[in-house]
């Protein structure tokens, strides 16, 4: 379904930003919620050296942090949906479109 959202706001920049804040902010929780796993796995070695694992979560962690991490983009978001009417908060809900006009 994001796909088809994405492909459908392609013509809409300021629509395809929107998306696009939302999936930064997606995927900056994500980091977290899948690197510190990884590293409790491996018994904190991924922080060494020696060891691989550090290569590839200093760069998600460095990619999270790229532009703004995920509270700045939430807080933006937030602010912006609190200048939304209930109405058009209901109908970006249930369709996607919850632009503020």
């Amino acid at each position: 379904q994001a796909a088809s959202s994405i492909a459908r706001n392609a013509d809409d920049p300021e629509k395809a930003w929107h998306e696009a804040v939302i999936a930064k902010v997606q995927i900056s929780h994500s980091v977290e919620t899948v690197t510190v796993p990884f590293h409790q796995v491996h018994g904190a070695m991924g922080y060494t050296q020696e060891y691989d694992l550090h290569h590839y979560t200093r760069r998600l962690w460095a990619w999270r942090d790229a532009l703004g991490n995920e509270h700045l983009w939430s807080k933006l978001l937030g602010t912006e949906l609190a200048l939304t009417s209930p109405d058009q908060i209901w109908k970006g809900v249930t369709t996607g479109e919850w632009i503020a006009s």
